[in-house]
């Protein structure tokens, strides 16, 4: 995630320089299937970690769709939805670990 963030970071400096940016979907691995190893009941540290990351990338995607609504040019809007897509994407990714990770199910 951090790799993605870093990636974020270079297209807003590209976008400011004027220079074109292609912004590809978000290209993260599924880990889903190693989080039996990797959360267990007695090491709950990666899930607090989870949750906040879970947090930033909320925050992130609300900041960019805030400046897509405030840009004034439609390459501005495009550019800032385009991040702020990625973001949830990032935001869905997190809960879905989340989900496996503590068999957080809905009860009826």
């Amino acid at each position: 995630m951090a790799e993605e963030e870093k990636h974020h970071a270079q297209y807003l400096h590209k976008f400011l320089e004027g220079k074109e940016v292609e912004i590809p979907e978000s290209n993260i691995p599924d880990f889903r299937g190693s989080l039996n190893v990797e959360f267990t009941e007695n090491n709950l540290e990666e899930i607090g970690i989870m949750l906040g990351t879970l947090r930033f990338e909320r925050k992130s995607e609300y900041f960019y769709l805030e400046l897509e609504k405030k840009a004034t040019e439609k390459e501005e809007q495009e550019f800032f939805s385009k991040i702020a897509k990625v973001e949830r994407g990032h935001y869905e990714l997190i809960d879905g670990l989340l989900d496996e990770a503590t068999g957080f199910r809905m009860q009826t």
